[in-house]
Order: structure tokens, then C-alpha cells, then sequence
């Protein structure tokens, strides 16, 4: 019942269930007792929230600004290499730039993903996504993430912090 209760409560995660698992026995330990109980471990060990490969763009996709930021914060704190970030997130508004002609085309769901290699399901989650931000805005991303590659890898900066303020100028709307 406790091994079920972890798992219920702090997710998959083997690095987080290591570190919540110490945190069990300590507790555990200092109250005297050898044997954890389902309730210490909704006492002392914290939720967590499982996060896919595509928790980014798929957040991005639905226009969850805030879904998209609590993405780009798991990534950082799995310290994913932030150049694979921005290759994912580059691969996503190209993507959904190729989209948006096919659409201005005339092209159909359909067409669009057999044209892109894409899968049907994926195609009408980009075909909703490049309607919703409109040409200009995925045009736009596109050339944000040119530029934030490009200052990324030609100044000391912070990776990351430089990646939040590209998601920052794609979820903004244009003035």
C-alpha cells in the first residue's frame, strides 16, 4: 500500500522517487518507528507532476502560456541541454509554418499531413494550433527562435532564461 501511495503521489520519476523515498525513511526514522504508513507518506512527500517530451509544444498548441512555463521549468529542472529545447521548439514553428501555407493553399487536413509526413491526429492538432496564432504570429515565433539560436550561441548568456523570454515574445501577441 505505501509503494502504491508513492507512486500515486510523486509520479514515475526515479530521481524524484530517490529523493522522496529519503525524505520517507528520515521521517520515518526520526518519529521512532521502522515501517512507513500510507499517511506518512501524504505527510511528507511531495506531488509530482509526470511531464512528456511534448509538454512544451503540445501547451503551446493549445495557447496554455502558463502550461507552456510550467513545461520550460520541468525542462530546466531536468536540465535538459536548452539547444535540444530550442531545436524542439525551431522543429515546432517550422513546422507549424509549413502548416499554415499548406492552409493558405486551400490544403486539407489531409493533404497537409501526407505532405509533411505527418500523422493525421498530429496534423489536426497543428491545423488548429496555425488557425488559433494565425501566419504572421507562426512566422514571427519562427524567426524569434533564428534569433534567440542565434544570440544563445554567439554570447555568454543563460540558455535558459533566453529560451523564457523567446516563449515570452511568442505568446505575446504583436502591437
Amino acid at each position: 500500500d505505501v509503494c502504491r501511495a508513492l507512486l500515486s503521489r510523486c509520479g514515475r520519476s526515479m530521481e524524484h522517487l530517490d529523493a522522496e523515498i529519503d525524505k520517507l525513511v528520515c521521517y520515518v526514522r526520526f518519529a521512532g518507528r521502522d515501517t512507513a504508513s500510507v499517511e506518512d507518506v501524504d505527510r511528507v512527500c511531495s506531488a509530482y507532476e509526470e511531464n512528456d517530451a511534448f509538454a512544451l509544444t503540445n501547451a503551446l498548441l493549445a495557447g496554455d502560456v502558463a502550461g507552456a512555463f510550467r513545461a520550460m521549468d520541468e525542462l530546466r529542472r531536468r536540465r535538459v541541454e536548452p539547444t535540444l529545447v530550442l531545436g524542439q521548439l525551431s522543429r515546432f514553428f517550422c513546422d507549424l509554418c509549413a502548416v499554415s501555407a499548406l492552409l493558405a493553399e486551400g490544403k486539407s487536413r489531409e493533404d497537409l499531413a501526407a505532405a509533411l509526413r505527418m500523422h493525421s491526429y498530429k496534423a489536426g492538432l497543428y491545423v488548429r494550433g496555425a488557425r488559433r496564432m494565425g501566419d504572421a504570429a507562426c512566422r514571427r515565433a519562427l524567426d524569434e527562435c533564428r534569433a534567440t539560436d542565434l544570440y544563445v550561441k554567439s554570447v555568454y548568456a543563460d540558455a535558459y532564461e533566453q529560451i523564457e523570454k523567446l516563449l515570452v515574445r511568442v505568446t505575446t501577441p504583436a502591437s
